[in-house]
């Protein structure tokens, strides 16, 4: 799978996924890069593997792990690695803790809890789901990240 993603300075990142056969999944929404802070910036661009990521027992998405861009699946001792980086369902940046959401489409949408318009994403669950069930149905465990200039999807 791959995420080809721009930036929004102050804003987040913002950009499209596709299958390994370039078939359009979803669009995307992250928080801004933020030096690769834990639970603050957006994953750094690369090459990921996708390990199943439970929930009570089920696999309820998937996870980003890159041990060499210090993303882990799960929390390494007292280390700075990041973990817990996964899919899942948000339609404004600020509603991640440095995961990525698929949404259905990309707008500037008016969020009443910041008082004003900002770049989102809408219908994130059904796009999530997009997402989960093409991962589960042709096995692909790869996610590579790069950013186009002048992408917003």
């Amino acid at each position: 799978m791959k995420l080809i993603r721009g930036y929004l300075p102050g804003v987040g990142a913002f950009g499209e996924v596709f299958s390994k056969d370039n078939r359009h999944l979803s669009y995307s929404v992250e928080r801004d890069w933020c030096n690769n802070l834990p639970f603050v910036s957006c994953v750094p661009e690369g090459e990921y593997s996708l390990k199943p990521f439970f929930y009570k027992g089920e696999i309820a998405t998937f996870a980003l792990e890159n041990l060499s861009l210090d993303v882990s699946v799960s929390r390494i001792n007292d280390s700075d690695v990041r973990y817990a980086c996964c899919l899942h369902a948000a339609n404004w940046p600020y509603q991640l803790q440095g995961c990525v959401a698929p949404v259905m489409s990309l707008k500037p949408l008016y969020s009443k809890k910041l008082k004003q318009y900002l770049m989102a994403g809408s219908n994130s669950s059904a796009a999530l789901s997009n997402v989960l069930q093409y991962l589960k149905e042709s096995g692909d465990r790869k996610l590579i990240i790069t950013h186009k200039k002048g992408v917003l999807a």
